[in-house]
C-alpha cells in the first residue's frame, strides 16, 4: 500500500515537472528569454544595482559623458551625473521578465506582462547612447570667434539649415600651434590636427536633422592665439 502511494505521488510530480508549472504559473508554449542587443558589450544596469553612475557616449559630441541610471519597478530614467550638462535624450533597451522592448527619451517603462495583465518589472536596461544639450546659446554663422586661449574651447554655431549641406571654414592659428575640430551629431567632420598659420576649407556636413555644429578648438601650449569663422551655408 505504501508503494503505491509512492508511486502516485511520483506520477503527479513527474506530471507538473513535465507541465513546467513553477510557483502555479505555467509558462507559455515555445516561451524563449530574449535579451537586449549588446547586453554583454553595452552600458548595461540590473535593477539590483540602481541608481548606478555609467559613462555613456554623447551623440552630439562623440565624448563620453556622465550618466545616472536609474530602475524603479517597471520604470527606468536616466539623468546627467554633471551639473553643467542636460540630457535631452537617450537610446536604450529594457529587459523584463522573458521579453525585451526598445526606446528614447530620458525615461521609459517595461511594456512586458504576465498573464493577468501586470506589467513586469524591469530586469536591467542596457543604454546605448545619450544626447545633451549645449547650455551654450550658439553663435551665429559668418561670425569670427576668437581665441579662447591654452585648453580646450568648444562652441556651438547656427547654420540656419540641417544636413546635407556645406560651409567654408576658416583658420588662423598664428605661431604656436592649434587643432580645429568640426563636429556634426557627434561625427567629427572635419580635422585639422595640429597646425600653424591659417588656412581654409568647404566642410561637407552629412544628412542629419541639428541645424548646428560644434567647433572644438584644442590650444595645448601656453600663450597660444587663435581665430576661426564658421561661414553660412550658401
Amino acid at each position: 500500500m505504501r508503494k503505491l502511494r509512492f508511486l502516485r505521488a511520483l506520477a503527479a510530480t513527474t506530471a507538473i515537472s513535465a507541465m513546467g508549472v513553477i510557483g502555479g504559473i505555467v509558462p507559455p508554449a515555445g516561451a524563449a528569454t530574449e535579451h537586449c542587443s549588446g547586453h554583454t558589450t553595452e552600458v548595461k544596469v540590473e535593477s539590483d544595482a540602481s541608481p548606478a553612475t555609467v559613462q555613456v557616449v554623447d551623440t552630439r559630441m562623440g565624448d563620453l559623458v556622465t550618466v545616472i541610471v536609474s530602475i524603479s519597478g517597471a520604470d527606468i530614467a536616466n539623468s546627467s551625473g554633471d551639473a553643467d550638462v542636460t540630457l535631452v535624450g537617450a537610446s536604450w533597451c529594457i529587459k523584463s521578465s522573458t521579453n525585451t522592448n526598445s526606446g528614447s527619451g530620458t525615461t521609459g517603462s517595461s511594456t512586458s506582462t504576465n498573464r493577468q495583465g501586470k506589467v513586469q518589472d524591469v530586469s536591467y536596461v542596457v543604454v546605448y547612447s545619450v544626447t545633451t544639450e549645449d547650455p551654450t546659446p550658439p553663435e551665429p554663422c559668418d561670425a569670427t570667434t576668437s581665441s579662447g586661449g591654452q585648453g580646450e574651447t568648444i562652441t556651438p554655431h547656427e547654420l540656419g539649415v540641417s544636413g546635407p549641406t556645406s560651409f567654408v571654414f576658416e583658420w588662423t592659428a598664428f605661431t604656436i600651434p592649434d587643432q580645429f575640430q568640426v563636429i556634426y551629431e557627434g561625427s567629427t567632420i572635419f580635422d585639422t590636427g595640429l597646425v600653424s598659420g591659417g588656412g581654409s576649407t568647404i566642410v561637407l556636413v552629412p544628412s542629419g536633422t541639428s541645424t548646428q555644429v560644434t567647433v572644438r578648438v584644442n590650444g595645448p601650449q601656453a600663450g597660444t592665439a587663435w581665430t576661426y569663422r564658421v561661414n553660412c551655408p550658401v
